[in-house]
């Protein structure tokens, strides 16, 4: 009887033995040597080169206009240059409006006209073949709702300031092609025929269609299109 019990615990022991022996055999072994080697270097960042200043001066000047301005209108509005021809501010950009500066290679951001006519061809002869544009009611608007700010800039530039005091010309259609100039094949008669019933004049009390007789109100144009063109300061 005792030589049962113990062949039955020997046989016990030799089980738990064997099972002991194969979890030991399947399990992974910890790769001593990988532990032991340090972590792969990753390489440096490639260090983020700062802003090209494309016109020290200018850069400057709208530095120095930014500081006079309140926190709420700070970065509204931007100096733009021609890449090509960067010694002269070529337009103020506001949200997405930009207020052209410059003709014939002399700033300027007001006209003084007395006819649709004479708007038009100031507006068709931008600088190098690229058109400007009349502005629409809401884009007088916008530019009046920022006066301020805007004022500051043109100040800076030594430009005429704009006011909602004084009068100015639009027209009272959609912005697009069918107002584009080569919608009009760049011909001041055909857009004078397409457009000459929308013109406005903004005053300080409203909007008045064209009087009969000649009526002499300030202009400023857009530049739109031709982004690849400019940069900003």
């Amino acid at each position: 009887m005792e030589t049962l019990l113990y062949l039955s615990l020997a046989i016990n022991v030799m089980l738990l033995g064997f099972v002991v022996y194969r979890y030991f055999k399947t399990t992974p072994k910890i790769n001593q040597k990988t532990l032991s080697q340090p972590a792969p270097e990753q390489p440096n960042p490639t260090p983020v080169k700062p802003a090209q200043i494309i016109n020290q001066r200018l850069h400057d000047l709208a530095l120095k206009c930014e500081d006079q301005l309140p926190d709420t209108h700070r970065g509204l509005i931007k100096i733009l240059v021609e890449k090509d021809y960067p010694e002269l501010a070529a337009a103020l950009q506001i949200k997405d409006i930009r207020i052209n500066l410059k003709r014939d290679e002399h700033p300027q951001s007001l006209f003084s006209i007395s006819s649709p006519r004479d708007a038009l061809y100031i507006a068709r002869d931008g600088h190098n073949n690229t058109g400007r544009y009349i502005p629409v009611p809401s884009e007088v608007e916008l530019i009046l709702k920022y006066q301020e700010p805007i004022n500051v800039y043109l100040r800076a530039l030594g430009l005429e300031t704009i006011s909602s005091e004084d009068r100015f010309w639009c027209v009272d259609t959609a912005t697009g092609w069918v107002t584009g100039w080569k919608r009009f094949r760049w011909d001041v008669t055909t857009a004078l025929n397409a457009l000459n019933d929308q013109f406005r004049i903004r005053t300080p009390n409203g909007y008045i269609a064209l009087p009969y007789y000649p009526d002499t109100a300030k202009l400023f144009v857009l530049l739109k299109g031709w982004e690849h063109l400019f940069a900003e300061v």
